[in-house]
């Protein structure tokens, strides 16, 4: 069986319904201890000069690269548009500590599996396909 590092990001841009997505392009080095991924999502609708006047959905990339180190990940999260990649976007810094206290009460679920989690996601969300 393969290693394989899967998980959901989630992004409140203030509304009642956040964006979410499965996290890609994920790659963990076990000896540095430094994780990588990426997540597109749409976290609405963006008006600017190349939308137009009714705007267009938004195509929200998010890159993080950290690292992991007892129960905390650090590092930082750039977000940028997937409209134009090759535009800097903005990056902040990132730190969450673990707390299993509180891990049920801040995810709905506990999957298992790579496939749980993209059947629960199927379910209840819609990802772009960008």
């Amino acid at each position: 069986m393969e290693n394989k590092i899967y998980g959901r990001f989630i992004s409140g841009v203030g509304s009642e319904e956040p964006a979410d997505s499965l996290i890609y392009d994920t790659e963990f080095d076990f000896k540095n201890r430094t994780l990588f991924f990426r997540a597109k999502l749409s976290e609405g609708v963006e008006i600017n000069k190349d939308s137009g006047i009714h705007g267009r959905p938004s195509k929200d990339l998010f890159e993080f690269n950290g690292k992991v180190q007892g129960d905390f990940v650090s590092g930082t999260i750039e977000h940028k548009s997937g409209y134009d990649l090759i535009e800097k976007g903005e990056t902040f810094f990132l730190e969450l500590k673990r707390d299993t206290g509180t891990e049920k009460f801040y995810s709905p679920i506990s999957p298992k599996t790579k496939n749980e989690l993209e059947k629960y996601l199927s379910d209840t969300t819609w990802r772009p396909s960008w």
